[in-house]
């Protein structure tokens, strides 16, 4: 089959999928085509929203056509429909953005001028803001400044440095044709589709990552919040140590295989009410049945309710500033 984005003469396509989000997508979109030159085009899949999100998006789409929207009979779920989006997609690269983000002036243009270089991947930096974008949160992500490239054979230290960045998707810009040579469908269900794409090999051609904050995350609005044990501590952790022609040690350094073993990781997730006795069930029983012992850190933290838990890390963090090795940081200031 003749790839439909060789002949279409798009350079990028910004690939959103999106369900009941119509509180927030319109602004996104509002964002993303008011920076689009004739050869970018917005696509969006919409996974059978039952709020107005069909109406939002079509009320934008009237007045930009380089906005195109699928609306899905069936959730089929966030993989699955990035996976539709970039088949769908008429450009030579693919930019999987949120349906909740912003892109900060000149992120289109600035990507297309790393594109001209014929990479099969564009990293770019991003800042954190509150859901309201009133406060500026985290103002960069990654380390240092200016632009890196890796080769195919340094793609497992592309992975040690990038691949937690990675977890948000509007930071990956991706080659089409690249897209469709790997394969995707194993990773439908893992949330993290574009690192499967990534990751399963090494990355034929060069992958350039832009050190500056293009994107701009909307904090503490995700859909997946509630799913935060099974994806933080589940989902990720399998998927990292799925890549196993990576080396051990730099899998290590991005994810430890077992987070749920990890006292400070698990007590956290209980005090802060991410942690629940369905996740203890669903998750962590079937993973210590074989390793009984592993299960007595996290059954012991699931027991204890949330509001001791909490203010017992309030008393913590009250004595552990106040404590005499400190004084002399507190009378510095």
């Amino acid at each position: 089959m003749v790839d439909s984005a060789q002949h279409s003469g798009l350079r990028l396509s910004v690939c959103i999928t999106s369900r009941n989000r119509a509180g927030v997508i319109g602004m996104t979109l509002e964002n993303i085509l008011s920076q689009c030159p004739k050869d970018v085009e917005v696509v969006v899949v919409d996974g059978a929203s039952t709020d107005n999100s069909v109406e939002v998006v079509s009320e934008i789409a009237s007045r930009y056509p380089q906005l195109r929207l699928l609306a899905m009979k069936e959730n089929s779920g966030l993989d699955a429909d990035y996976d539709t989006a970039v088949n769908a997609a008429l450009g030579k690269y693919c930019w999987l953005f949120s349906d909740d983000d912003l892109l900060a002036p000149g992120a289109i243009a600035r990507v297309l001028r790393a594109c001209e270089e014929d990479p099969t991947v564009v990293i770019t930096d991003v800042s954190v803001y509150n859901g309201d974008y009133t406060v500026l949160e985290v103002a960069r992500q990654l380390s240092a400044e200016g632009q890196t490239h890796f080769g195919e054979s340094e793609t497992d230290e592309f992975f040690r440095e990038c691949a937690s960045h990675l977890t948000f998707i509007g930071a990956v810009v991706v080659l089409k044709s690249f897209w469709m040579t790997r394969e995707r469908s194993r990773y439908y269900g893992s949330e993290f589709i574009h690192c499967g794409v990534l990751f399963q090999a090494p990355i034929p051609g060069t992958v350039i990552v832009i050190r500056e904050p293009l994107v701009q995350i909307r904090h503490g609005v995700a859909t997946w919040l509630r799913r935060w044990f099974e994806i933080w501590m589940h989902k990720w952790p399998s998927l990292v140590w799925s890549f196993d022609w990576i080396d051990e040690a730099k899998r290590r350094a991005v994810q430890e295989p077992e987070p749920w073993t990890n006292w400070r990781r698990i007590s956290m997730a209980r005090a802060t009410g991410r942690y629940k006795w369905s996740d203890f069930t669903r998750f962590v029983l079937p993973k210590a049945r074989r390793q009984p012992w592993k299960l007595t850190k996290p059954l012991a933290f699931v027991l204890i309710p949330v509001p001791v838990l909490h203010q017992f890390r309030e008393v913590r963090r009250y004595f552990k500033a106040h404590h005499p090795s400190n004084a002399r940081h507190r009378d510095a200031r």
